[in-house]
């Protein structure tokens, strides 16, 4: 078993996102972090949001995953901060985050030097879209008239009253 599967991380990270991956947000709370041992806790914000770059929710290896027990904070968190936030905010047309539930972005990791640190950071996009062809009903051929006249006028069989009349008489 992997260390990974043994002790997930609590929250997603950048360096946990591979890929970029579709996600839909469920929900944004707030919550009290603390730095590190002995520092005083924070106000921090989770976004809460299920990976559905596959069409349905996909665990994200090595983070924690919380059943849908309750209707909002459930799927996959990651602690929300400004850049990422505003980032959103433009993608879903909004700054308010009771009005993200159910919005779709992209997250994708970037590299980035951060106080001479090398880390990797979480960011946003807008999903492509992908075009939807119109759908034309389905039209029969229509027979051109003119194929039918030709086709009489090459063929053995009478076409005019004259011929009728002599096929007959023979």
């Amino acid at each position: 078993m992997k260390v990974t599967e043994m002790f997930p991380a609590k929250y997603v990270k950048g360096e946990h996102l591979h890929k970029p991956r579709l996600v839909e947000i469920h929900a944004v709370e707030p919550t009290e972090l603390r730095a590190g041992p002995g520092k005083p806790a924070e106000r921090a914000y989770l976004l809460w949001f299920d990976d559905v770059s596959t069409g349905a929710p996909v665990r994200i290896a090595g983070v924690a995953y919380v059943d849908r027990s309750s209707s909002k904070r459930c799927g996959h968190a990651l602690v929300l901060r400004g850049v990422l936030a505003k980032q959103i905010a433009q993608i879903v047309g909004t700054e308010e985050t009771d009005e993200w539930e159910g919005k779709r972005a992209v997250i994708y990791p970037e590299n980035a030097v951060v106080a001479g640190r090398s880390l990797t950071l979480t960011r946003a996009r807008a999903p492509k879209l992908v075009p939807v062809m119109p759908q034309s009903p389905a039209v029969p051929p229509q027979a051109d008239p003119n194929a039918v006249i030709e086709s009489r006028a090459n063929s053995d069989s009478p076409t005019s009253d004259s011929d009728l009349k002599e096929a007959t008489h023979v």
